[in-house]
Parts: C-alpha cells; structure tokens; sequence
C-alpha cells in the first residue's frame, strides 16, 4: 500500500458516499416541478457543483426556478438527506487506526494543560521570557522530532503523534524542574501539597467563564451553520468557514493580551496594591481600544486577500465572503473590551461575573441575535449577529465595571 506524507480528511464524498442521500433530494426537488427520474444515477452529476447552477446546466432552469428547486432539495435533506449515505470500504479500518494514533495525542494532554498553566505562573512569577523560551523549545522539539520519526525513521503518522506528545512534554514537565529550584529567583515556588477543598471550589468557580466559552462555542457554531443553510446554501457554509478562520488571528490579540494580564492584575490585586490595579485597569483599556481601532481599519483591507486565497476559486462565493467578512469584522471594534472583561474580574477571584458576561457574549445574546436579525436583515443579520451580541455584551461589561468597582476599588488609585 503506497503510503502518503499527509491525509486531508473531509465526510462527504471522502469518509461516506453520499450518493443516495444526494440524489434522492435531487429527484424529490425534480418531481416537484412534474419532472420524474428513472434512474438515480443519472442525476451523480450534480454531485459536486453548486445546486444552483447544476439546476440551470442539467435541466435549463430559471433563475427563478433553480432557487425554489434548491429550496426543495434542502427541504429534503435537513431531515433525512443527511443521513443517508455510508462507509466506503476500508474506511471502517482506517478510522480504527486512526483512533488509535490518536490515543497517543491523548498522552500529551496532561503535559499540554500543564504547558498553558505553567504560563499563567511564569507571568506571576515576573518571569514571562521563561515562558517564551519553553514555548519555542517546545516547538523546535517538535519540529525536529518529526523529522526524525516521520522522516528518517518512517514512522508516518504515529511519529508525528509521537513527536507532539514528547514536544510537549518540554513545554509542560520541564517548569517543574524550574518551580521546584529555590535557589531561583522566582517569586514562585512549588512546594508539599495540601488539600484545600474550599480553595479547588474557588479556583473552579473562578475558571468557569472560560469553560462556558468552550461549550458555547460549539452550540453557537451549530446553530450558525443551520442557519446558514437555509439563508445561503452551502456557499454561506464556506464562508463562514473562512471567516471562523481567518478571524482567530484576530481574536487572539484580544485573547492573548487578556491572558497575559490577567496574573498580573491577580498578583497587585492579592499583594493590596491597588494603585498598580487602577494603572492596569486604565491604561488595558485604552490600549485594547487603540488596537481595536487599528485591527478593524487593518481588517478591512485585508479582508479581500485573504478571502481570494481560501475561495478565489468562485467568483460568487469570495464577493459573499468578502461582504460577509467586513460585516463580521466590525466586531473587532468592541470584541476586546468584552474579552478583557471577563478575564479581568477572573484575576480579581469574582468568577461568577467573569462568567456571567461570558455566558451573555458566547451564548444568549449570540443565539438570539443569529435567530432573530436574519428575519430583518436576511443573511446579513447572520454576519452581524456577532457584533449585535458584542455590543450588548458591551453595555453589560461596562454595568459591571461601574458596579463592581465597589468591592474591588479598581477604578482610582488608592
């Protein structure tokens, strides 16, 4: 068996044939418009090509008559389309083998989480630059481990797996080594264990904004798509695809700084030093609103390019996702102050508002500005669904700034 250097996997057409489930929704749409069909295969063609013009090509179609044809095909396969289709041959051996290189991914998970806390410790110990160097030895690690496994030694893809899970066990056992030396100068240092069940309860309640956002990620994704299908086809699928991408570059300025801050603003705050927190404080804010500004200018004019490079294959298809994508990115504007937010009072201990604003931003308002904005605005309202959310977490955000500042005292320097 000829051995490939890398697998990309997609469902349709690749794990499953979809055949059946395609065609039948094809012929459920032909017969609504009188046209009956004999034999299912001949109807593969428009298996691959967008519905709208294999409705024009194959059968001459209005553009009229093409839409409502594509309305019915969806009308089909919402409900049972989807499932019908099954494994290729050799596909349920694949996937076996597949879930067993990933096991050994599940290995590197203890040492990875260790990886992301031990940089929280290297922010609050004053030594980020630590975390830096264990960052990229981290990757050189992995980097020359797969060239090693993968390609000297042939090991395909379990060397691959092989070689991120001993990556990161740099990144995540060799801090302890660091935390464990108290001739250091680290203001941080491990030492015996003792159970605080009170302190694990805190330390839970404080994260839980960080755990609503990964679950509301997923449920809000979900719903974007479904709503996307029925507004823009699959088209509106790829771009959203896109823009999910494209966007975290981004997110993760907004995210990183937030992280990055955050064991500071615990640190000042738990030594009582409440003129550093009010420096911290103002001066995040402006700084985010400065970058804001700047990202979303920068985003406009990067938006074409970046689109041309995922979907300048259709020329339909990137003028909807340029569009689509300016729309999203006006989010930027507002996106980091929300962000800040929730980590903020995360590093003050107060969980439960760090969590409530996430919970507000990634899910409810989020949900019902992608169900009820479309109505007004058609697919549009689905690009500004994320903004539309953002700016009520905003007004959210900046209640509880004002409120909280009674407990915290983080609004003037003391």
């Amino acid at each position: 068996m000829k051995e490939y250097k890398y697998i990309l996997l997609d469902l349709d057409g690749t794990i499953t044939d979809p055949m059946i489930g395609i065609t039948r929704c094809v012929e459920y749409a032909l017969n609504h418009f009188g046209i009956q069909v004999n034999d299912l295969r001949e109807l593969c063609p428009f298996i691959g090509p967008p519905l709208l013009d294999s409705f024009r090509d194959f059968y001459h179609f209005t553009d009229e008559q093409a839409k409502e044809a594509t309305e019915k095909y969806r009308e089909r396969f919402a409900d049972t389309g989807i499932y019908e289709n099954k494994l290729y041959d050799g596909m349920k051996d694949f996937l076996e083998e597949a879930t067993r290189q990933g096991r050994i991914l599940m290995l590197a998970l203890p040492p990875f989480a260790l990886q992301n806390m031990f940089q929280s410790f290297f922010v609050t110990a004053e030594k980020p630059h630590l975390g830096f160097y264990f960052t990229v030895g981290a990757g050189c690690t992995n980097m020359v481990l797969d060239v090693l496994l993968v390609g000297i030694l042939h090991w395909s893809v379990e060397g691959a797996a092989i070689a991120t899970m001993l990556s990161q066990v740099v990144g995540g056992l060799l801090p302890v080594f660091y935390f464990l030396n108290r001739n250091n100068t680290s203001l941080l240092h491990l030492c015996r264990p003792q159970f605080e069940g009170g302190v694990l309860l805190k330390a839970c309640v404080n994260g839980s904004s960080e755990l609503m956002t990964n679950l509301s990620m997923s449920l809000v994704n979900i719903l974007y798509n479904y709503q996307l299908l029925r507004f823009a086809g699959e088209d509106g699928v790829a771009a959203y695809g896109v823009i999910m991408y494209a966007s975290f570059l981004f997110v993760a300025v907004f995210v990183g700084y937030a992280v990055g801050s955050a064991p500071i603003v615990s640190y000042h705050y738990g030594a009582n030093n409440r003129k550093e927190v009010n420096n911290l404080y103002r001066k995040s804010l402006k700084l985010i609103g400065v970058v804001a500004v700047g990202m979303t200018i920068g985003s406009m004019f990067i938006i074409p390019h970046v689109a041309r490079f995922f979907v300048g294959y259709d020329e339909n298809l990137l003028i909807l996702t340029t569009r689509a994508f300016r729309l999203y990115g006006l989010s930027f504007l507002i996106m980091g102050f929300n962000v800040y937010a929730s980590s903020f009072f995360t590093a003050l201990g107060d969980g439960v508002t760090s969590a409530l604003i996430s919970f507000l931003r990634t899910l409810l308002f989020q949900v019902a500005a992608v169900l009820l904005l479309p109505l007004l605005l058609g697919i549009d309202g689905i690009w500004l669904a994320v903004t539309a959310a953002e700016l009520a977490a905003l007004l959210v955000s900046i209640g509880l700034f004002i409120t909280r500042d009674q407990q915290f005292h983080y609004r003037k320097a003391e």
